[in-house]
């Protein structure tokens, strides 16, 4: 399938971790896994980079430092409206 085409060794390491039979992506519940681990993992990632652009934004007087970290609020939302899209299509019809 496509997926396996596009797996670097750091997101095969990953996928291993995180995803019980992440080979098997013709399955749709382990591509539904995929997109939850994305989803995740952009939430998680997202809110690192918030905080730490907030701290270093008050601590340097850097009104474009805290800006950016606001900007970042929105590809939280995006992050988050995948989260629960693929929640919403794991559930049966």
């Amino acid at each position: 399938m496509i997926l396996k085409n596009m797996l670097t060794p750091a997101n095969a390491a990953l996928g291993r971790l995180l995803i019980r039979d992440f080979d098997t992506t013709e399955n749709k519940k382990i591509r539904i896994k995929y997109g939850l681990v994305a989803g995740w993992m952009g939430i998680g990632a997202t809110l690192m980079l918030f905080i730490i652009k907030m701290i270093l934004g008050l601590r340097a007087g850097s009104i474009s430092l805290i800006a950016n970290a606001f900007h970042l609020l929105s590809h939280l939302a995006n992050s988050i409206i995948l989260v629960v899209s693929f929640k919403v299509t794991g559930r049966p019809a």
